[in-house]
């Protein structure tokens, strides 16, 4: 009961985060069928899901952070192209780089595994 009764905030940060319209929101729903409904709230709570499995594995690695505060600072990660000519005859050489990460989102970054897609300099 205590430990129920502890955890309520995390049930009251999720309803938060269903109502954010920049994250994992809930609405606006434009859909008139059912099979339309249900997919959209399907999405919506997997979304959610994941976004708690994002916190709980940060958590886990030694990182107290709030799935907002995650996103934050995954916001500030951008990924170019860098494209260098190539000496005689051919096409440019294209080179996808993420620009300049702090430690902590480097961190992230490969706690979440995405360093592979786009690898840091």
């Amino acid at each position: 009961m205590v430990a129920a009764y502890r955890s309520q905030h995390l049930i009251e940060d999720s309803f938060k985060q269903m109502k954010d319209p920049l994250r994992v929101s809930f609405g606006p729903m434009f859909h008139w069928t059912d099979d339309k409904i249900r997919v959209h709230c399907f999405t919506e709570v997997l979304a959610l899901m994941i976004a708690h499995v994002m916190r709980r594995r940060a958590r886990q690695a030694g990182l107290e952070m709030s799935y907002a505060a995650i996103c934050a600072e995954l916001d500030g990660v951008e990924e170019v192209t860098l494209v260098h000519p190539k000496e005689g005859k051919g096409r440019p050489v294209a080179k996808r780089v993420l620009t300049d990460t702090t430690a902590l989102q480097q961190r992230l970054l490969a706690l979440y595994g995405t360093d592979r897609y786009a690898p840091i300099r």
